[in-house]
């Protein structure tokens, strides 16, 4: 799936995402980490996040998203 395809499911899922990078110190090493949070739609409270650790490329975080829409249970929300 591209890259493109994935985020369109992301974004069309319904659901409400925030994603952002960060610096992410590792030992004495920095990088830049992308990261993802669902968030409730008042855009303050979160309802489920990443790893704390992150992930090295977009591919990977909406991969990680994908996972969690399909693993999500729309009728308890």
């Amino acid at each position: 799936m591209t890259t493109t395809l994935k985020a369109n499911k992301v974004f069309n899922s319904g659901l409400a995402f925030r994603i952002w990078n960060e610096p992410v110190q590792d030992d004495y090493l920095w990088d830049i980490k992308i990261f993802w949070a669902h968030m409730e739609y008042n855009g303050k409270d979160v309802v489920g996040k990443c790893d704390k650790k992150g992930f090295d490329n977009i591919d990977e975080c909406l991969d990680d998203c994908i996972k969690y829409i399909d693993n999500f249970e729309f009728d308890k929300a």
